[in-house]
């Protein structure tokens, strides 16, 4: 029989394991009434993610704000792949919101960028989804996650 693809909803342990391992994203807002996407390198700790950036259009947008975040991956072989979306509300760590701010600000957040007057912004979560999609045989079960290509391109 032929391969047909499957799409395939993936667990919350899959989609936090999968926002553990990665380090670069895409974060969604609202700026000037207009939705935009932004590429930003981030740390998923403690089930919240956490970036910097500097003080322009995305912390403008992000800041105390609804958001969407995802991340994805795309085998080489352009038929499967994964994706995860996350949504919740983004704001500016400060010692203003005390708790761990500190702890947070000087965290090793991977950044290109870095600047030392560079904002850290927090998502903290309202809801994650994730799915799978690929082309298997129909005699197989669906495949779980490729370690092999989770990462990639990451490497």
């Amino acid at each position: 029989m032929g391969e047909k693809a499957t799409l395939k909803a993936l667990t919350a342990s899959e989609c936090a394991g999968l926002l553990a391992a990665g380090r670069f994203g895409r974060l969604a807002v609202i700026a000037d009434g207009q939705p935009m996407i932004f590429p930003v390198n981030y740390l998923y700790r403690d089930g919240v993610i956490v970036f910097r950036t500097n003080r322009g259009t995305k912390l403008a947008g992000a800041d105390y704000a609804r958001v969407a975040f995802e991340i994805d991956g795309v085998h080489p072989d352009g038929q499967t792949g994964w994706s995860v979306v996350v949504r919740g509300r983004a704001y500016e760590v400060t010692e203003a919101l005390g708790g761990n701010a500190e702890t947070v600000k000087t965290a090793a957040i991977p950044s290109a960028l870095r600047d030392e007057t560079d904002a850290v912004v927090e998502i903290i979560p309202e809801s994650v989804t994730g799915r799978e999609i690929g082309n298997y045989p129909s005699s197989a079960s669906f495949a779980p996650l490729d370690p092999v290509w989770v990462d990639w391109p990451h490497r």
